[in-house]
């Protein structure tokens, strides 16, 4: 890949990488968001994005013209490639599949704060932080709410029609991460937003160019936001975390806590649905501050679900919990009951994490249950309810062994 210089426009760039994920953006378009899918955001796959770049390197969208740059692993495969925003076409704004962000509301602040006392500390102290210029680390576990807080942060402070530039560490090689912090450090000159993902994951030598960067470099009069995992201070103890970005960072640390520490379940549970699940214009969460009533939805999550919910460990916290509901919703239309059996199979078997692990005992009723269920939505018919869970019929015929229920 070219270094970076001033040729690279300003109008932006999308980094995507196999198997066609943005990483990387300074488009401040939100259906270009970093998380997007490839073919989502401008309507082309990652296979034929790979075989355009290595042909034309030039590709028209209905986003606009973007200039492109393959970037190959050790065996010459390509593993990303660049896309250099060079002509916005806006007269383009509608698509015949419209993207997954433009028709999915993004979870609001309210949703992370809750009425959890320390989540809504959090929340809180994040929006004070806004007003300053300081530094701020959000601290949290995975899909915890970092870039709902991150952005929530730009909007208090009064940035929000500036440039704002977010970079993931950890889906940028180390030599790539600074050319790309160098090609968008101009959008933010003005006095944008920088918002580094996964702080954590830069190595040593990075870290200081980044500290470097935004202490008096052309980060300067940006305002520096990141987010990761756990104390950077023991990293720095253990030498694997640059103390200068410590010490910037240090000062104005926010910390959101797990789901599974969090004492205000349904809440959150209840405010995802009426994003997902359709609620009333007047009531969309995200709108008021964290702690108010969540909205009405016309979804329902019957009692046996809601332990089942409970129950399960949520190692990738309301980012993973959004996605099981969006799942149930579509599993239970046209009705509005969410039932055990409209959870995915996960729900039966708990993933692992740093909190307490599901009960043997609580494992095996919640895995019964979505078994009952499925098959009595399916009218016992083995292939519907298999489909139902996801899983096949032979695993199935299993879970019907396992548990002892009759055909």
């Amino acid at each position: 890949m070219p270094a970076a210089s001033s040729s690279l426009p300003t109008t932006g760039y999308l980094l995507a990488e196999a198997p066609g994920v943005i990483r990387a953006t300074t488009v401040a378009n939100e259906s270009l968001r970093a998380g997007s899918r490839i073919e989502e955001a401008i309507g082309i796959g990652w296979r034929d994005l790979v075989e355009v770049a290595a042909s034309s390197r030039e590709l028209v969208t209905p986003a606009g013209r973007f200039r492109l740059e393959t970037m190959r692993g050790a065996n010459e495969e390509t593993v990303a490639v660049l896309l250099v925003l060079e002509e916005a076409q806006p007269r383009y704004t509608t698509t015949t599949v419209p993207p997954a962000s433009a028709t999915r509301p993004t979870l609001g602040i309210d949703i992370v704060g809750g009425k959890d006392t320390a989540a809504r500390g959090a929340v809180d102290l994040a929006m004070r932080l806004a007003k300053t210029m300081l530094p701020i680390y959000i601290a949290c576990e995975e899909g915890s709410g970092a870039e709902i807080v991150a952005r929530a942060i730009v909007d208090a402070s009064g940035r929000g029609q500036a440039p704002f530039v977010h970079i993931s560490a950890d889906a940028v090689p180390s030599d790539q991460f600074i050319e790309l912090l160098l090609a968008a450090g101009p959008q933010c000159a003005g006095g944008g937003t920088l918002y580094v993902e996964n702080v954590h994951d830069l190595d040593l030598e990075t870290g200081r160019r980044l500290a470097r960067e935004v202490d008096r470099g052309v980060y300067a009069d940006a305002h520096f936001v990141a987010s990761g995992r756990g104390d950077l201070r023991e990293r720095v103890a253990r030498g694997t975390f640059a103390r200068e970005l410590y010490t910037l960072l240090r000062t104005s640390t926010v910390t959101l806590p797990a789901l599974r520490d969090r004492d205000d379940f349904e809440y959150v549970v209840r405010g995802i649905l009426a994003h997902l699940g359709g609620q009333p214009p007047n009531e969309r969460i995200g709108s008021g501050r964290s702690g108010s009533s969540p909205p009405s939805s016309r979804f329902e999550v019957a009692p046996e679900t809601m332990r089942v919910l409970r129950s399960y460990a949520w190692p990738n916290n309301v980012r993973e919990l959004a996605a099981w509901l969006e799942r149930a919703i579509a599993s239970a239309a046209p009705e509005r009951l969410i039932l055990p059996g409209h959870l995915p199979l996960e729900a039966a078997e708990p993933a692992k994490s740093e909190g307490a692990p599901m009960s043997q005992g609580l494992r095996h009723v919640a895995e019964r249950s979505a078994l009952e269920e499925a098959l009595r939505a399916a009218n016992g018919n083995v292939s519907l309810a298999a489909k139902k869970l996801g899983v096949a019929r032979s695993t199935l015929y299993r879970m019907k062994q396992r548990h002892k229920v009759e055909p």
